[in-house]
């Protein structure tokens, strides 16, 4: 071989070398990065956790011949991903390899660390409602092991997703009565508004609720991002109460509900159950309800995980109806409903106080909106018992009389002061006697019939 085909082999052979040391270098570059991407490691610490096929409570649960899975204590899974409240975990199941979502409230990393997964991010068009993406939906199916065939599923408080709740502070409405239904099967009842209270006993027996249990809603509770109803129910022919959270409730709605928007900002109303429905609009303008705007619930559902109430409600003194979010409504209490089959007017007393009947009519009523005082003008009262109120809107007190609350009944005559516009609803200010006493006070105008000009 000559002098210039041993340099050729020669350079040949360090090519050959540095791409050989090229690939080696690269691939233990690959390895690490493999290495350092791995999945974190968790068990479960809950006695049963629900596994579901999308990031919240709504998602159907994935399923095993037909039955729902669920995850028990200690089992190990693979977190995959992260959105929100949930994890995307992996598991094995009789050889399979199994994804989900499960609430990450109740897995325990245990090697590696939460940041490591992967942070799933809604795309625009799911982002407003909160909807799962094509791998989410997937129904993942594999054969059930003996003990959870044997076991119930629990449906667990902390699936509840956290939405936002617009409210001024943490509310509770009382004296209620309104008939309802659970919705899912062994719902726990909890001793307090919180979904790590001690649940109610029955003797020594956690109480758990079944589907389509009926209850009776006491109480609601506006506790930070989430609502709550103190329930009354019988189990095993005892009378016991608790607290379960609204998710797992239906309004029986079998007759309408009345309720008050309650928002800490004006609230839009929507023409369908969706967020990305178009919005009620009133001569081509939004139409928007605001704090304490009495409307009357017909009717509930729950879509992409948020549970919306349709409503009737007045607007330019035109009855309208459209949809709001659940969480955006407080019930009307029992004890502010007035006696009348047309319910003509439902109140809200927030004062708490007693108050006293002002003898002497005069007319400087002190609520908000245009006043126009009128001559004595001489009234009927349409329907009775209606209710006579201390100034203008519904959330205030009734006059009292000798400590009972001033009511007018059919046909009672008044003297009619002036004339008011309180959040486009009409009021009259009024004088009139009561039981020898000249009394005045504030009554909605549409209750009221114009006889004749004093």
């Amino acid at each position: 071989m000559n002098k210039e085909g041993v340099q050729k082999n020669i350079s040949k052979g360090f090519l050959i070398s540095f791409c050989l040391m090229a690939m080696l270098v690269s691939g233990w570059i690959g390895w690490g990065v493999v290495a350092n991407a791995a999945n974190p490691t968790g068990i479960v610490t809950a006695e049963s956790l629900n596994v579901r096929t999308g990031p919240a409570y709504t998602y159907p649960q994935v399923l095993v011949n037909k039955k729902s899975i669920y995850l028990t204590k200690n089992e190990k899974v693979t977190i995959l991903a992260t959105k929100g409240r949930y994890d995307k975990v992996q598991f094995t199941y009789k050889g399979k390899k199994i994804t989900g979502y499960c609430c990450k409230e109740y897995i325990k990393v245990t090697s590696g660390s939460e940041e490591d997964a992967d942070v799933e991010e809604d795309t625009d068009a799911d982002a407003e409602e909160g909807t799962s993406t094509d791998d989410s939906k997937k129904t993942v199916k594999a054969t059930p092991s003996a003990t959870q065939k044997a076991k119930k599923v629990t449906i667990e408080e902390d699936e509840v997703p956290e939405a936002a709740v617009q409210t001024t502070n943490t509310k509770m409405v009382k004296n209620l009565k309104v008939p309802a239904k659970v919705s899912y099967s062994f719902v726990r009842v909890r001793t307090k508004a919180s979904a790590t209270s001690a649940q109610v006993k029955s003797g020594k027996k956690a109480v758990t609720l079944k589907k389509n249990k009926k209850v009776t809603i006491l109480k609601q509770k506006f506790v930070k991002d989430a609502i709550w109803y103190y329930v009354k129910f019988k189990f095993n022919n005892k009378t016991c109460k608790g607290f379960v959270h609204s998710a797992y409730v239906t309004l029986s709605l079998d007759e309408d509900v009345q309720g008050t928007i309650y928002s800490t900002s004006k609230v839009a109303v929507r023409n369908a159950a969706a967020a990305n429905a178009s919005y009620v609009k009133y001569k081509n303008k939004q139409v928007y309800l605001k704090n304490q705007q009495e409307v009357t619930i017909t009717q509930e559902t729950v879509v992409a995980g948020k549970k919306w109430f349709e409503i009737i409600f007045t607007y330019s003194n035109k009855e309208m109806t459209g949809y709001v979010l659940a969480n955006q409504v407080a019930f009307l209490p029992e004890t502010e409903k007035t006696t009348t089959e047309e319910n003509a007017e439902d109140a809200t007393n927030t004062t708490g106080s007693a108050v006293t009947a002002t003898v002497a009519p005069t007319a400087t009523p002190s609520a908000e909106g245009q006043n126009t005082i009128m001559n004595a003008t001489l009234g009927k009262v349409l329907m009775g018992p209606l209710n006579v109120r201390v100034q203008a809107g519904k959330e205030y007190e009734n006059v009292t009389f000798n400590g009972g609350k001033v009511t007018l009944g059919a046909s009672a005559e008044v003297s009619i002061l002036s004339s008011l516009q309180v959040n486009n609803v009409q009021w009259y200010y009024i004088s009139f006697n009561y039981e020898g006493t000249t009394l005045n006070g504030y009554v909605m105008a549409e209750y009221v019939t114009v006889a004749s000009a004093g």
